[in-house]
């Protein structure tokens, strides 16, 4: 693989990404160390989600040109006028917080996405579940014991970030 690549080679298809990154892969490793503080686990965890949805959504989400006048368009004219790619605002998405070993992942995408995006077109779905167990103590199923859905996702992104922040077996 060349070094020059920012993703690893693999047979999930063309739109699965897995990323090669030295810094997410260092936050990982720290993230699953025993020894880490709740506080340093807390900020790994939202600075790989920021990164995974900053590569992600730069990746997959519709663009769109546009003319964003800029704060000194009143005193500049024409030179105070961004012009450039951006996601398009007309686009739907769904972020779905599967609340089973945490929200924060779902929320730091949530954030992010409103930020950039017309409130109205992002929505947080929560879907709440957890392991069934038999009595040996094999997974043999899940509960879903309840749910907040604002509506359909027809031709809506669905954005499913894994509550672990680990396998993505949860999702």
């Amino acid at each position: 693989m060349s070094r020059h690549s920012f993703e690893l080679e693999h047979g999930y298809g063309p739109r699965v990404h897995v990323l090669d990154n030295v810094y997410l892969l260092s936050a990982l490793a720290r993230i699953g160390s025993p020894d880490i503080a709740h506080r340093d686990l807390m900020a790994l965890l939202r600075s790989v989600y920021h990164s995974l949805l900053v590569v992600s959504c730069g990746h997959e989400l519709p663009r769109v040109d546009a003319q964003v006048p800029t704060r000194m368009a009143a005193t500049h004219g024409a030179a105070g006028v961004w012009k450039g790619e951006v996601f398009d605002p007309a686009t739907p998405i769904v972020v779905v917080d599967i609340v089973r070993a945490g929200i924060v992942p779902s929320q730091v995408c949530f954030e992010l996405l409103t930020a950039l995006l017309p409130e109205r077109n992002v929505r947080l779905d929560h879907l709440n579940m957890s392991r069934v167990a038999d009595q040996a103590g094999h997974m043999v199923g899940v509960d879903l014991s309840g749910s907040k859905i604002g509506g359909s996702v027809e031709g809506a992104t669905l954005i499913l970030p894994d509550p672990m922040g680990a396998t993505g077996s949860t999702t």
